[in-house]
């Protein structure tokens, strides 16, 4: 089965993720999914999928798309993105496949440790702790496996 997780990265190596759908995204997936996390005064550098014109438009983001081939574009260039890719596929292939249900627990976990992989140990372990004492936990085995799906 075929899933597509959109990420943005921004200059400053933020990184968010989501799992967005199975198969194609569509410029509402997209826009569902980056809502309220660009600035209409960014620049949207992408491949050249159709999916990101209609977000672009709909948005009203400057569009750069660079063709997979080129790699660049000007200034322009996907190769950050392209290495966030490579490196998430290379960790998740560690768990000999993870379950769609369960998808999106993967992801966060993925892009904590790219937030926190320049720090050094002590900061990391503050970093850790400090993330797990922001939310109040309720979740059981049992509510885990109730759980529905993220991806429809």
């Amino acid at each position: 089965m075929n899933k597509y997780v959109s990420f943005l990265q921004w200059i400053e190596n933020r990184v968010i993720g989501e799992p967005a759908c199975k198969g194609r995204i569509s410029h509402e997936q997209i826009n569902d999914i980056l809502n309220g996390h660009i600035s209409f005064t960014s620049i949207l550098c992408t491949d050249k999928h159709r999916s990101y014109i209609g977000f672009a438009k709909k948005v009203g983001l400057d569009l750069k798309q660079v063709k997979s081939a080129a790699k660049v574009n000007g200034i322009y260039h996907i190769q950050h993105i392209n290495s966030l890719h490579s490196r998430l596929k290379g960790w998740m292939r560690d768990f000999k496949g993870v379950s769609t249900k369960y998808l999106i627990n993967y992801l966060y976990w993925f892009i904590f440790l790219e937030s926190i992989k320049k720090s050094d140990m002590e900061s990391q372990i503050n970093q850790l702790f400090k993330a797990c004492s922001e939310f109040d936990f309720r979740e059981t085995t049992k509510t885990l496996r109730k759980r529905p799906h993220s991806i429809a």
